[in-house]
């Protein structure tokens, strides 16, 4: 769990450093101001200033910052965000999401070439494979004092045959044990280092078999496919669905715990306690599934930064677009206030969508 809380810090750290980056990139190509571009949150550990800009190290390794100049818009000078263009204004406030979005591309196209977990890669692309792994039965638990853990079978090994029937998924593996109930067997299991080994196994009986299962594990089917030279084409598609898919996610989850409506199947809200449970579960699966997992992560970020909540960037984005077409600009404490506003907003709920993951944790 300490690796997985670690390495949750170090996705979100860098995923948001790449979100800043993208302003950072933006407000330089279009004419404003970067007065500090940090790695990490204050208090600075190091700052150097190159032209007008201090490139800072901060302590808190939890993502990044760009301070821009005049970024509240009451400095109207050469150079700062007030005095930019309403399109120049957008193209900056974008750049973040985009940059996350961009992310999420470049890593699905990667794992389309090179291999991307079927299950997933089928959920948000309908194209065709160019290759397909040979399914795997993944052991992701063992309960205590199973016939399973009696054998010596232990979390991350594969279970490839019962009485040589090759397993082709958890299905498949829950027959058989069911249809073999209260007999030894014999398994082929796959260890984490690759090599095989056999072991004998006694099942339980069909009436304790279901009450605590007749092996004692929780099986997941895992395999890659590759979608060779079709793989930036398909990361497009998986791009735009999975940006949809957790859209109307966020929305049906926030609906679902405010109660305004029932919570529909697979819509909810993750936050962070949720987020290291289910990366420690993930990192059993292997790399293609963490580094679809920080995909995800990435597409999320873009998603819900670009909701017009203010104190984020689709708030920001929202103003602007509103002062723009009624001609009527808030001044910077009226603005500073909804943001302060929306701010709140949001710590409230990230505490609440902590507090639902606790309950599920425990129970």
């Amino acid at each position: 769990m300490i690796i997985a809380i670690l390495l949750v810090v170090l996705i979100f750290g860098l995923l948001v450093f790449v979100h800043e980056l993208g302003h950072f990139v933006a407000a330089r190509r279009n004419g404003v101001e970067v007065e500090e571009f940090g790695f990490g949150f204050p208090p600075r550990a190091y700052g150097k200033k190159v032209g007008r800009t201090i490139y800072s190290i901060n302590w808190l390794p939890l993502g990044g910052f760009v301070r821009l100049k005049g970024e509240d818009g009451a400095d109207r000078s050469k150079g700062s965000f007030g005095a930019a263009s309403f399109k120049n204004k957008l193209k900056i406030l974008t750049a973040g999401v985009i940059m996350n979005a961009l992310t999420a591309f470049v890593i699905l196209a990667v794992l389309s070439y090179v291999g991307i977990p079927a299950t997933v890669a089928r959920s948000l692309s309908s194209a065709p494979v160019a290759r397909e792994q040979a399914p795997n039965v993944l052991v992701l638990g063992v309960s205590a004092d199973s016939p399973a853990s009696k054998a010596g079978i232990v979390v991350g090994e594969s279970i490839v045959s019962i009485n040589g029937q090759v397993l082709k998924d958890e299905q498949e593996l829950t027959a058989a044990t069911k249809r073999l109930a209260g007999s030894k067997v014999t398994m082929a299991i796959r260890k984490k280092d690759g090599t095989s080994r056999v072991v004998d196994v006694q099942l339980r009986d069909a009436e304790a078999g279901k009450k605590s299962g007749f092996l004692g594990v929780s099986p997941f089917e895992t395999h890659e496919v590759s979608y060779g030279v079709r793989a930036p084409l398909v990361a497009v598609e998986m791009t735009g669905n999975m940006l949809w898919g957790t859209f109307k996610g966020f929305v049906l989850g926030i609906a679902g715990l405010l109660r305004i409506t029932q919570p529909a199947e697979g819509a909810t809200v993750t936050g962070p306690v949720g987020i290291v449970v289910l990366l420690s579960n993930v990192m059993i699966l292997g790399l293609s599934y963490v580094l679809f997992f920080v995909a995800t992560i990435s597409a999320s970020l873009a998603v819900v930064n670009i909701l017009p909540i203010p104190a984020l960037d689709g708030g920001r984005v929202f103003l602007l677009t509103v002062q723009r077409l009624t001609g009527k600009a808030l001044s910077p404490d009226g603005e500073a206030r909804v943001h302060m506003f929306g701010f709140i907003l949001l710590i409230g709920l990230m505490i609440l969508v902590t507090v639902f993951d606790v309950q599920r944790l425990l129970g």
